[in-house]
């Protein structure tokens, strides 16, 4: 694609609606031109390093110095690149950038999902553009972790400000997918620099990257309503860089609100002093967002919440679902990490969110589902421990686990993942197994943690009514068969009653009073006996069926299982009119 590798479809082959609406099939030059120009993101030549940000420029100099810090950094890269290990794949290498410290609060995200929210406007001019601005997919980026602001500060951060990737630790060996990154400021993109059109090409996506980092702290501002009295105008970075070579720009909005980007730095790595000038960069770019960009973010969120007292409501993310069965991104970069760094243990982050543990087939089914569900919604419950005992054998560390979710990280500052509808509400009571009352697409307690698919919480519970349903009907048939023989009953007690009433009576005969006492008193009882059939026959069935309903509902079934019983008793009733004679 154009926007990508700098390939270009040929000049007869059909093209996709996708890649149509976006531009990808769009040649490097016609793409800035059609697509960027819309949208009001140029690229401008010639600008010098005093006209760089006050903020950066005083923090640039002095990493400038002393630049044999870096040398153990090269060694390390020299041998990797020689190993193959260098830009061969989608993985960024190791100690081709700087080391983050602990204490700024940053963090680099491998393959993140960037929001379309934050994508800059279309120009009042080009309204009729048919192009749509493709979405941001950098290879890397660096933002603020979760732990860099408060739970009120995470309230009152907006949905266009977070993004989602993978982080890894190549010291741990540990990767941490869907861990959630605010306010990126510096974007990696890939560069392939055997072609111009390569080149070009990445800076087309680097210009889309860096505008849409400063448009979401626009949007952030402009909710603050805050003047940003530190920083004298938005601005953010990108780097294209290959194996021998990376190339720094510089991101910021002019006079008339154009959002442009200025090639401000180009390094060649294969030399020790391209290197560490690379690396003072890289490390001058993440020191002035620790401690320039991040104040003035959490001052203005700070006045935002002076003024309004209580944080708004952020928006919770969208979910989708997809047909889509190939190996998702944190799948694909987890195997290139094991054949590329093999002599890493490489894991997932937790014990039991690796892909082999993903889906609820490797737990297995557990038995008795709906008795221990009886037995933790029943008020004379017995203990978690006897419940988990009395349907899955004694209560091992793995069963558990496997019944009974953390229910404990409910706060956004201890998880790494970001607020989603799929957890459970925290004000349901803890229970080992499913709970009373439960959000929309909870996962089931019978899978792991990490499979929050909506498609397999369904399926689920799809599974589980199916289930009362087979023994709604097993009810329905015994019952039906109690009132067939009840029917019966009463229709030979009236056969045997007729001759009683067809024998004359006579008036001269004098028959003892105790007689007929005794005689009345057994018509009576048969009729007292008879009575609850020959009511019951009396009955509607739409009454029957309204009674049935508020019951099951009062009793806490579902209304969708409630309302299949009831369709499929219409349907027996309606084969066997008999019933309700």
């Amino acid at each position: 694609m154009a926007s990508t590798d700098g390939s270009t479809s040929p000049p007869g082959s059909p093209v996709s609606f996708l890649r149509a609406i976006d531009g990808s099939h769009l040649k490097w030059a016609d793409f800035r031109t059609m697509v960027l120009g819309a949208f009001r993101i140029v690229l401008i030549e010639g600008m010098k390093l005093s006209e760089l940000s006050r903020p950066f420029s005083e923090r640039l100099e002095p990493t400038l110095y002393n630049l044999s810090r870096f040398t153990d950094q090269e060694g390390e890269w020299r041998r990797q690149v020689r190993g193959g290990k260098g830009f061969g794949s989608m993985i960024f290498p190791p100690n081709v950038l700087p080391p983050i410290a602990a204490s700024k609060g940053l963090h680099r995200s491998h393959a993140p999902r960037m929001s379309r929210e934050a994508l800059p406007p279309r120009a009042v001019k080009a309204q009729e553009s048919l192009f749509e601005l493709p979405a941001p997919r950098p290879g890397l980026l660096t933002g603020f972790a979760t732990a860099a602001f408060d739970e009120t500060e995470l309230s009152m951060l907006p949905q266009c400000t977070a993004s989602t990737g993978t982080i890894v630790d190549f010291t741990s060996g540990c990767v941490s997918p869907g861990t959630t990154v605010y306010c990126p400021f510096l974007v990696f993109e890939r560069m392939n620099n055997t072609s111009s059109e390569g080149i070009e090409a990445a800076r087309n996506q680097c210009a889309i990257a860096g505008a849409h980092c400063i448009r979401a702290l626009q949007l952030l501002f402009r909710r603050c309503n805050s003047p940003r009295s530190t920083l004298d105008k938005l601005v953010s970075f990108s780097v294209m860089m290959e194996n021998s070579a990376a190339v720094i720009n510089y991101h910021f909005v002019d006079g008339e609100g154009r959002y442009c980007m200025a090639e401000i730095a180009t390094f060649v790595l294969d030399t020790t002093d391209g290197f560490g000038e690379f690396q003072a960069w890289i490390e001058a770019i993440e020191d002035w967002g620790s401690s320039c960009l991040k104040p003035v973010i959490k001052n203005a969120l700070r006045q935002h919440l002076r003024r309004n007292g209580t944080p708004p409501i952020s928006p919770m993310p969208s979910l989708t679902l997809s047909i889509d069965t190939a190996p998702g991104h944190d799948d694909v970069l987890l195997k290139l990490l094991r054949s590329t760094f093999s002599t890493i243990k490489w894991k997932c982050d937790g014990e039991y969110e690796t892909p082999l543990n993903s889906s609820v087939a490797h737990c297995g089914t557990p038995l008795g589902a709906r008795r221990m569900r009886t037995m933790a919604l029943s008020p004379h419950s017995t203990s978690p421990l006897d419940i988990l005992s009395a349907s899955t054998g004694p209560a091992t560390p793995i069963s558990r686990w496997r019944m009974r979710p953390d229910w404990g990280n409910m706060s956004p500052l201890s998880r790494r993942h970001p607020l989603s509808p799929l957890k459970l509400r925290s004000d349901a009571p803890d229970s080992p197994v499913r709970r009373p009352t439960l959000s929309p697409c909870t996962p089931p307690p019978e899978a792991p943690f990490s499979a929050k698919s909506p498609m397999l919480v369904l399926q689920r519970r799809v599974d589980l009514a199916m289930d009362e349903i087979q023994e709604l009907r097993a009810l329905v048939q015994t019952l039906h068969g109690k009132l067939r023989v009840k029917n019966s009953q009463l229709e030979s007690e009236k056969e045997t009653n007729q001759p009683l009433s067809s024998i004359p009576v006579d008036d001269n005969a004098q028959t003892p009073k105790f007689a007929e006492q005794d005689v009345w008193g057994a018509l009576q009882k048969e009729s007292a006996d008879d009575m609850f059939v020959l009511y019951g026959s009396m009955i509607p069935p739409s009454l029957v069926y309204f009674l049935f309903f508020v019951l099951s509902v009062a009793l806490g079934h579902d209304v969708w299982e409630v309302t299949c019983c009831i369709i499929y008793l219409q349907a027996v009733m309606k084969s066997r009119p008999l019933a309700w004679r």
